[in-house]
């Protein structure tokens, strides 16, 4: 195992103490105790800002945008939800649009500061989620849409936490992955042991340019 791949197993053990108490009859991931650590870890990760425009794919009922407007300060929050399977009514004042699951479809979406994902590449079911290669061309359209940032979550094939439905990948794997698209990529494997997050800066984002700027990774 090689030194990066060791500090993500550090990352994990260290998630199980976080979770150690939690009562396994609820689920893990769709709880809301797990669900507000996701847009937690969202929202820090990428670093968002007044002012930036959100756009979600797998939106549900528009649980991340009211997440922003209930639970953070962020301000003018410019925010477009798809999802591939409209079966309840979204929040009130939240629009959450229909999406045929595409990757054609996704390449036509609009230029955003943001792109996330916090519960589709979970789920077998999902269209969206076939195999890891379908996700690899779902996840770098979304980079390639993205001025700033994208963040991806994903269950974690380390742990048994997550159900037989639910989509696992190996970290390191998407480690890989994810720095063949950005110079700047974290994976964040601490929030959760069941769960980790795929965060790819873009090149025109402001940490990008930071480190430009300072002759780093150039």
């Amino acid at each position: 195992m090689v030194r990066g791949e060791q500090e993500l197993v550090k990352m994990s053990d260290m998630a199980d103490e976080k979770w150690r108490n939690y009562d396994e009859d609820e689920d893990l991931y769709g709880s809301d105790l797990a669900r507000c650590k996701r847009f937690e870890n969202c929202v820090e990760r990428l670093g968002i800002e007044d002012g930036s425009k959100i756009v979600e794919i797998g939106a549900g009922r528009g649980d991340f945008k009211r997440y922003i407007d209930e639970e953070t300060d962020l301000e003018n929050i410019e925010y477009i939800g798809y999802d591939p399977y409209l079966q309840d009514q979204s929040y009130d004042g939240i629009e959450v649009l229909d999406m045929e699951a595409e990757i054609e479809e996704l390449e036509e979406m609009e230029r955003a500061d943001y792109y996330v994902s916090i519960g589709v590449f979970v789920i077998k079911q999902h269209s969206l989620v076939q195999d890891w290669e379908m996700c690899k061309e779902y996840i770098e359209r979304m980079y390639r849409n993205s001025s700033k940032g994208v963040f991806i979550s994903l269950h974690s094939a380390w742990k048994q936490y997550v159900k037989q439905n639910h989509f696992v990948v190996f970290p390191e794997e998407v480690l890989k992955f994810g720095k063949k698209l950005s110079e700047r990529v974290m994976i964040d494997h601490t929030y959760a042991p069941h769960s980790f997050s795929l965060v790819l800066f873009s090149e025109d984002s402001e940490l990008r340019k930071y480190f430009k700027d300072r002759g780093w990774g150039d």
